[in-house]
């Protein structure tokens, strides 16, 4: 296949990775200040895209990773330990890597981690 249909179609290398993720945290902290820290020191700084949405304390959406495998993992680690590290945040389940466009998008695995 040519690479302009490649870029198009978005396989190849051009094949963009993402995860599912589903985030439940406590009832302590303004649930506005913490999505919007989620978005600061998370997606901007990470360079990723989220789209989802939220419900009482529940945020769920899909995080765009990039094309990268290597770096998609990278970006990955450090989201779930940022997580890990937030004592506001009672669990959260992050799903397998999968293609962006292609899917499949039913993936889920057991919560990271419940503090």
């Amino acid at each position: 296949m040519k690479k302009r249909l490649r870029k198009k179609t978005h396989i190849g290398e051009f094949k963009e990775w993402g995860v599912i993720i589903s985030i439940t945290k406590s009832t302590d902290v303004d649930f506005d200040v913490f999505v919007d820290e989620f978005i600061e020191h998370n997606i901007k700084e990470n360079a990723c895209y989220f789209t989802g949405t939220s419900k009482e304390n529940t945020l769920e959406g899909f995080i765009d990773l990039g094309c990268s495998l290597e770096k998609a993992k990278d970006k990955l680690a450090k989201i779930t330990a940022w997580l890990n590290e937030k004592s506001d945040v009672k669990n959260h389940t992050v799903g397998k890597l999968t293609d962006a466009w292609h899917g499949p998008f039913d993936q889920r695995e057991e919560p990271e981690a419940t503090t």
